[in-house]
């Protein structure tokens, strides 16, 4: 049954107006202009102007307290730079929580990471079983990613699409921004921006005894 979505854009910034571009005037015009202009598109925001450390702490511990991921402090006078990273623009955001997981999956990658299992099928401990949590490729060297491939493939249990399960005895300790709700794990949560910190090699060997 079909159903209707409303939809609504917002607009973060404007670098052409009217045949003019704007992609060289600095970021306080852009913004300026777009305030004006398009008024019922632009993106509900905080905003604090202040070079002073403290302040910059005292906002971000208020937004995050607001539910916002954290702040991303802006150059007045910044130009807009087209897939450059420059220091004008910074992501201010909070130091990410770890767990320790087990994989319990993997499937081989694309591109440079064709000849790896790469995208991990993370898990964790629930009520005596292994309960699938999120899914990783990142965080791993190309060392790395072969020295894992090699692991899992003496640990595989079946061939899956495109991939691999395996026995639960490789620990990965996963860094994550946030834990949310979800439908598609039986645990009811996932993690979301996660990256693999550490392969913990040590707990590994312990896991090969245990389990």
């Amino acid at each position: 049954m079909a159903r209707k979505i409303s939809l609504r854009p917002f607009i973060f910034d404007v670098l052409y107006q009217n045949g003019r571009s704007l992609i060289d005037r600095p970021y306080n015009e852009r913004r300026k202009t777009l305030e004006e202009k398009f008024t019922y598109l632009t993106v509900e925001r905080k905003k604090k102007i202040t070079d002073e450390p403290g302040e910059v702490e005292t906002f971000f511990k208020e937004s995050v307290e607001d539910g916002y991921e954290g702040l991303v402090a802006k150059n007045p006078s910044s130009l807009y730079l087209p897939g450059r990273k420059e220091t004008t623009w910074l992501k201010l955001k909070r130091v990410p929580e770890s767990l320790d997981l087990l994989i319990i999956g993997a499937k081989w990658g694309y591109g440079r990471r064709h000849e790896f299992l790469s995208n991990l099928t993370l898990a964790v401990w629930d009520k005596d079983e292994m309960s699938p949590i999120c899914k990783t490729y990142r965080g791993l060297t190309n060392k790395e990613m072969g020295m894992l491939t090699e692991k899992l493939l003496e640990l595989r249990l079946n061939n899956d699409d495109n991939g691999v399960s395996v026995k639960p005895k490789i620990v990965v300790e996963v860094i994550y921004d946030d834990i949310q709700r979800s439908s598609i794990y039986r645990c009811g949560y996932t993690l979301r921006q996660t990256r693999i910190r550490e392969i913990r090699w040590g707990i590994s060997q312990l896991m090969k005894r245990m389990i």
